[in-house]
């Protein structure tokens, strides 16, 4: 930087102020050009190295829940049409689920006693 400050003032004591004011602006604007291609090849590095890698890693993720999805309803499916075949299985379903909800449900009493007392 430094030296070429000094370059830039040699040219204007030897060529002149007009040019040596062209050649200053022209060195201002190519500094500021070079630094927002660093900035971009930066953000470009940063895009291709680590934003991809983590978009491959949401898109794994999203394709594993998709598959886990499909393997849930196609067991929710397979449970309806055995409760539909076999429709002792759903009463005596929802009898256990009545009496796991009263068993339930006695805990939190029993619990809401202990924590008043």
């Amino acid at each position: 930087m430094e030296e070429t400050l000094r370059l830039i003032s040699r040219v204007v004591i030897e060529i002149g102020l007009p040019a040596g004011l062209v050649l200053f602006f022209v060195w201002r604007d190519f500094a500021r050009e070079k630094s927002l291609a660093d900035y971009i090849r930066v953000q470009e590095s940063f895009t291709r190295d680590k934003l991809l890698a983590i978009i491959q890693s949401d898109t794994n993720l999203v394709n594993l829940n998709i598959t886990c999805l499909r393997d849930f309803m196609q067991t929710i499916i397979r449970l309806y049409d055995t409760l539909a075949m076999k429709p002792c299985l759903s009463e005596a379903l929802v009898k256990e689920n009545l009496e796991l909800r009263m068993r339930i449900q006695r805990l939190e009493a029993d619990l809401a006693g202990t924590r008043n007392a």
